[in-house]
């Protein structure tokens, strides 16, 4: 036994001897510092335990083969790591370390989410990201100098340069100054390479003279930017939108002389446009000036410069591909060949009219050619009706042919719901009578409510009742719009409409000898509201001379049954109405009311001595042109009549102590024929009339 604990022993000495190069560093230091058996004690334990399952130097006493305790004298203990965990600091990644060293476990930027960089292991085992990099994003971040156009508040002057475009190289790591400038300065902004409509806008008002303008007529002040082509191409630069009369130029740099300067874009346009063929990355100084030192609100628009379409289409882009077809119509019309314009209808229209390359084309717009029966929306006044359909819209095919297939009939009982799209009825007659008081039956759909107005007023579903429009009673005079030919004249009548009661009789309410003007005929009606109405939608047909001048009106004709005192108001009215009286169509007023009085300023009141007989035309309009709806009221005025106490629609009172005198003199009002004895008389007569105390 005690020869195999030998052997053991010694088999772990050379183990420990074996491994010493894997020592950490902390431990080696421990080795050099510790004494006698309990450095080797450290040691051993440290190595053992994290190399050699299950291993002691123990025996079953607790005692080595040297005779001594395998726990150090002093207490030392099992200084290794826990399982599971790993010793950071020896260049090996184990459990519970991201990195150990310069083993990163096979990660690097990229796997940790970066577009570029170098990974790199902190002093805790962690990865470090601060040399890892998202260069092309367009953000500068962390190790990047600059990404696209973020150059972290850089500029060419800020590097040392008079002005220009800075740029930033492929890898983020420096600054492009290639396009940077060392001539003196000129520019005051840096637009990049932007592209499309207002990129940049501005005034020139308070501006200083930067750059010569050729083409301004005149030094004027103006506003220098810089841009950089995106890629090559055509490039249009233009004015449009600005509120001046404006001159714009292109230069290389601030000593050149103009690339290219325009005042107009064409006569009569005050905006300005350059178009330039350029490289990609070619740097440019664009000023925008004033025509002879104009001032003013500036836009500058950049766009792609697109060939024109074919001149005798409409299309999207200004100008056209015909040469001196463009040369002619934007002549004409200098919007045709504008930037911020297209080539419209009204751009093709004169293309055809005086390009000869357009003439015999179908797809023109334009029938000049017999081999066309239309050309787009040119269908020479054809239509469903003319080919004898009964609805629908027609067509120009793309082979310039008329097209009817959306054309059509009417079908389906008149009588009844025919269901949605499906317009109209089978008989003509009925559909021509319900489709004129209701267009959408023929438009959309023959429903509920044109069946319903078709079993009155068409013979084919009622044919023997009154309201079919057709006189086909033994009972009928007249039946809607059937008058049987006849009018107001062939009554006895000089003027008026004729009209068809609801019990299919003549209604001679308009017809009249007075004149033309009468629109409702009252005969000697008397009461309160005996006619109504409104205004809206009404004619001016007299002349009033109290706050209704040019105001439109109703005219109605009315007879005194005898002679008397009549009081002719609009009380109730929904509007400030205006009421005058007059002999006739022809006559001026013979009294004209505004406003009852200070208490009622809406309602209009006159009263008016009338012989029996006596014809009076009666006009109801607004105030100041007002319109609405009216009531009118004519009733004998039987003034005096009235209880003092109580308010009543004559004016004065019947008293024998002088209360109406009494009330009068403190309110006139009061006994004026053109007002009622109102709330205000009868308070007043409380306080000065013995009979209301």
């Amino acid at each position: 036994m005690l020869r195999s604990r030998r052997f053991q022993a010694l088999g772990l000495i050379a183990l420990l001897s074996a491994c010493a190069d894997d020592v950490s560093p902390a431990a080696e230091e421990s080795s050099s510092t510790g004494e006698g058996d309990d450095s080797l004690g450290t040691t051993l334990t440290t190595s053992a335990a994290t190399t050699v399952s299950d291993t002691t130097v123990a025996d079953s006493t607790g005692t080595d083969s040297a005779g001594e305790s395998s726990s150090s004298d002093d207490g030392a203990t099992d200084s290794g790591p826990s399982e599971g965990t790993g010793v950071c600091g020896n260049d090996v990644v184990e459990p519970g370390e991201d990195c150990d060293g310069r083993d990163l476990g096979g990660a690097d930027c990229v796997a940790q989410g970066y577009v570029t960089g170098t990974l790199t292991c902190a002093a805790d085992c962690t990865f470090e990201y601060g040399a890892c990099s998202n260069c092309g994003d367009g953000n500068q971040f962390g190790v990047e100098v600059c990404d696209g156009d973020d150059f972290a508040g850089e500029t060419c002057v800020s590097q040392g340069h008079q002005g220009g475009a800075l740029g930033c190289t492929a890898d983020c790591s420096a600054f492009d100054t290639t396009q940077c400038s060392d001539d003196p300065s000129c520019d005051e902004d840096d637009i990049g390479s932007v592209v499309g409509q207002h990129v940049a806008s501005g005034s020139t008002v308070g501006e200083d003279h930067d750059l010569d303008q050729m083409c301004a007529n005149g030094g004027s002040v103006g506003r220098v930017l810089t841009w950089v082509a995106p890629a090559a191409g055509s490039y249009r630069f233009d004015t449009v939108g600005s509120n001046y009369d404006t001159s714009l130029a292109i230069y290389e740099n601030c000593t050149s002389w103009e690339i290219a300067c325009n005042d107009d874009a064409a006569d009569g346009v005050l905006d300005s446009r350059i178009v330039l063929d350029l490289a990609a990355g070619d740097l440019l100084l664009i000023s925008i000036n004033g025509y002879q030192g104009s001032v003013g609100d500036w836009l500058l628009n950049i766009n792609v410069d697109v060939p024109g379409g074919p001149c005798c289409e409409p299309h999207g882009s200004h100008g056209c591909d015909g040469g001196m077809c463009e040369d002619d119509v934007c002549a004409l019309d200098a919007s045709c060949c504008l930037a911020a314009g297209a080539w419209d209808e009204d751009c093709r229209a004169l293309a055809v009219a005086n390009c000869p390359e357009c003439a015999g084309i179908c797809g023109n717009g334009v029938v000049d050619d017999v081999a066309e029966t239309c050309d787009g929306f040119d269908l020479l006044g054809q239509s469903c009706g003319t080919l004898g359909f009964d609805y629908g819209a027609l067509h120009c095919a793309d082979d310039c042919a008329l097209d009817s297939s959306a054309c059509a009939d009417y079908e389906g009982d008149c009588c009844t719901d025919n269901g949605d799209e499906s317009p109209g009825c089978e008989e003509l007659g009925c559909a021509a009578i319900v489709c004129d008081a209701l267009p959408e039956c023929c438009a959309d759909s023959w429903a509920d409510d044109c069946a319903e107005l078709a079993s009155t007023a068409c013979a084919v579903c009622n044919p023997d009742a009154c309201g079919n429009n057709l006189i086909d009673g033994m009972d009928e005079t007249c039946d809607g719009i059937d008058l049987a030919g006849e009018d107001c004249a062939t009554q006895g009548y000089a003027f008026g409409e004729l009209a068809c009661t609801d019990e299919c009789a003549f209604g001679l309410g308009s017809c009249n000898d007075v004149g033309a003007c009468i629109e409702q005929n009252l005969g000697t009606a008397l009461g309160t509201a005996i006619a109504t109405g409104s205004t809206v939608g009404e004619d001016e047909d007299l002349a009033q001379d109290c706050g209704a001048d040019g105001a439109v009106d109703a005219v109605l004709m009315w007879t005194a049954p005898a002679a008397g005192s009549y009081r002719f108001d609009t009380v109730d009215s929904a509007y400030d109405t205006v009421l005058s009286l007059h002999p006739g169509c022809d006559a001026a007023p013979t009294a004209c009311n505004d406003d009852l009085g200070f208490a009622d300023n809406r309602d209009s009141r006159i009263v008016r001595d009338i012989a029996a007989g006596e014809v009076v035309v009666i006009a109801v309009s607004g105030y100041k042109g007002g319109t609405g709806d009216w009531v009118l009221s004519v009733e004998l005025d039987v003034p005096g009549s009235g209880d003092c106490c109580v308010p009543h629609g004559a004016y004065g009172c019947d008293t024998e102590d002088g209360c109406a005198d009494a009330v009068c003199d403190a309110n006139a009002d009061c006994c004026n024929a053109a007002a009622p004895w109102s709330q205000e008389c009868v308070a007043l007569a409380g306080a000065n009339c013995a009979s209301c105390m």
